[in-house]
């Protein structure tokens, strides 16, 4: 993506000041020369920040406390806008963002206001890369392609420039790395945007059509477990008369589940229950209650009667023994009466002239005859209660014979009705257990028969199918990779020639590893080694700046690659190598090309230059630099911005304010 810096610009926090500005050239190298603390490593932070980044790296206290708004102005295809970001606020950064655009860039002595958010910023940033169609909906925010995520590529911080291990800005953090690792080939043009679309949707369905196989052998595992309950379910449909066959001990689950789907559809014939028969039997019961309870009063009528003839019976006893008791002691008036008649003599007193003997006598003897006949008179009337008697006794055997079979009926009757309700009881638990049966065989109907789990994971294996057929094959994508490894290669080799490199690694191409964002180098063993396993720091910046490099021209050469990276880079002391410290001024740098150290620097200025001028100007770099024009000022192309010398700095000393609270 054509993008470069025309201007840095910095606004005071006091008003009277105006805003520091530096200007840098387009398709050239930028040199920012200066003494250590004078600003130069907040360059890359400062430009960060004003490009979106969420985070505030600028360096706290002295610039911080100075600037109140940082701002940019970018060059793009046809595009120049101004990008000015508020200051952060303590450890937060700022959400508050000035835009202008082309003609309506001015830079005054007042602090922009405020006329976008950082979101906007950058959605903006996204659609000029060329990203924003990598944002669909389901995609995660985390996951897709930013311009945010491409500046780490332009920035080659002091922590990185020599780094052994690290290739660019940021690229410590793990999450940042796999990122771009993700994308890479998507950045050099080995997959389309097309191509990651549908990757990512292959992605999303193959993780679906995982869960759906898991619950697949989910559902089997469960249903394997059923197995003995299914069976102990058969045992049960036996017992209610709904399965007359044999239980499998062992086999296949479908042969259980078969039958269970057999006892469903065709249940067995068994007796049913209806209103009509319960109310026959409770109809019975009643009338056999009221059968029994006009037995009851009968039997008491006999037994009542029964009890009043023995009491009566008992009075004859008691009137038998008085009368024959009466008789015996009158039946002496017939031995008198006789004894009277042949002696003609009182029996009492022997007088034969006493006047009343004979009437006394007869009087006993009326008397005697009296008795004798209630006797004879009371049999008859006896033998009626007999006769009574016994024919009560039958009645009463006759009453209590028709109750025991009254009760014996009234037995079989309650039977009946027990047997009743308890055979709708038994259906009611057969519908019951039917229904029962029916939620099972639907749990089983999911994996023993096309179900919606299978139309699910056949209709995701079709879609997948029809995705795959429209991406590359990859013999296509291989063929691809190599032609962008290859010409990598060639590209980071012909910069190596040109810097302080050792002489083993300026013939044999280097390799950018995509995957693990690191180079590989043959080595005299022809083994593939990583850039950590090459020794002396002078080759690790040597192969920084060769990569990075081949970078910009790669996408010059491929310019149908329509690379989102941004065309400038940012290099931070990448002569720290030679110059690790104790050089803080020009006097310390030993000039003349006898230096071997000094001739190193100055072929990494030489080397961006040639670069940039065999691209035609396709990129810009921007050095800062302990080196001074001693060691780059006859260095075709190289433009000095400034330099941060005798008391010169990013940071003017009338800006410096104490310490904000």
């Amino acid at each position: 993506m054509k993008l470069q810096i025309e201007k840095l610009i910095l606004w005071p926090r006091q008003v009277a000041e105006p805003p520091r500005i530096l200007t840098f050239e387009l398709s050239k190298v930028n040199v920012i020369t200066g003494n250590s603390r004078t600003g130069k490593s907040a360059i890359i932070p400062i430009i960060d920040y004003c490009l979106g980044s969420s985070e505030c790296l600028i360096p706290i206290d002295t610039i911080r406390n100075s600037v109140s708004w940082f701002g940019a102005i970018f060059v793009g295809e046809n595009r120049r806008f101004l990008l000015a970001r508020k200051g952060p606020d303590g450890s937060k950064a700022s959400d508050e963002f000035h835009v202008e655009f082309d003609g309506e860039i001015t830079i005054s002595n007042n602090a922009p206001v405020r006329n976008e958010s950082l979101d906007g910023i950058k959605l903006y940033l996204d659609s000029l890369a060329g990203l924003s169609f990598l944002g669909q909906k389901d995609q995660e925010r985390e996951e897709r392609l930013s311009f945010r995520d491409v500046c780490h590529l332009v920035f080659q911080s002091q922590d990185v420039v020599a780094n052994q291990s690290i290739l660019y800005y940021k690229g410590h953090e793990l999450k940042y790395r796999l990122k771009l690792q993700t994308w890479f080939p998507y950045l050099f043009g080995i997959k389309s945007a097309e191509d990651l679309v549908i990757e990512k949707q292959i992605h999303d369905l193959e993780n679906k059509r995982d869960e759906l196989e898991e619950e697949c052998r989910r559902q089997e595992r469960a249903a394997n477990m059923q197995f003995q309950k299914l069976a102990g379910t058969l045992n049960q449909a036996r017992q209610y008369g709904l399965y007359n066959g044999e239980i499998p001990s062992g086999g296949s689950l479908s042969v259980l589940i078969d039958i269970c789907k057999a006892i469903v559809t065709t249940p067995a014939e068994r007796p049913e229950t209806n209103s009509e028969a319960f109310e026959k039997a409770e109809e019975e019961l009643r009338n056999i209650e009221s059968k029994r309870a006009q037995l009851s009063l009968e039997i008491e009528s006999i037994r009542k009667r029964i009890s009043d003839i023995n009491a009566l019976r008992a009075t004859r006893s008691a009137y038998g023994e008085m009368l024959k008791k009466k008789t015996e002691r009158l039946s002496i008036s017939d031995w008198i009466s006789k004894l009277f008649e042949s002696t003609a003599s009182c029996p009492f007193c022997g007088s034969k002239n006493h006047p009343i003997a004979k009437r006394e006598i007869e009087r006993i003897q009326k008397a005697l005859s009296k008795y004798k006949s209630s006797e004879l008179g009371a049999s008859p009337v006896f033998r009626s209660f007999d006769r009574e008697y016994a024919a009560l006794r039958r009645a009463l055997r006759e009453k209590c014979d028709d109750m025991n079979a009254l009760e014996n009926r009234a037995d079989v009757a309650r039977e009946n009705d027990a047997a009743l309700r308890e055979l709708d009881a038994t259906n009611r638990l057969r519908w019951e257990f039917l229904g029962r049966l029916k939620e099972k065989l639907s749990f089983f109907k999911a994996y023993l028969e096309d179900g919606e789990t299978a139309m699910k994971l056949k209709t995701i294996e079709s879609e997948l199918a029809n995705l795959r057929s429209r991406l590359p094959s990859q013999k296509e994508l291989a063929n691809r990779r190599a032609s962008v490894d290859s010409q990598l290669s060639q590209m980071a080799l012909c910069r190596l020639k040109t810097l302080d490199a050792d002489a083993q690694y300026t013939t044999i191409p280097p390799r950018f590893s995509y995957s693990d964002s690191t180079i590989r180098i043959r080595g005299s063993d022809q083994a593939e080694h990583v850039l950590a396993e090459i020794g002396s720091a002078s080759n690790w910046v040597s192969f920084h700046l060769a990569l990075v490099c081949a970078w910009q021209e790669f996408f010059w050469k491929n310019a149908g690659t329509e690379s989102p990276i941004p065309s400038f880079i940012v290099f931070d002391q990448p002569s720290q190598v030679y110059f690790p410290h104790g050089y803080n001024d020009a006097s310390d740098f030993k000039s003349g090309w006898n230096d071997e150290d000094t001739m190193a620097v100055r072929k990494m200025f030489d080397t961006i230059n040639r670069s940039i001028q065999e691209t035609d100007g396709a990129w810009q770099a921007i050095v800062l630099e302990h080196a001074d024009k001693s060691v780059y000022g006859e260095v075709e192309g190289v433009h000095e911005v400034e330099n941060w010398r005798d008391g010169r700095k990013l940071i003017p000393e009338s800006w410096i304010c104490p310490k904000r609270s």
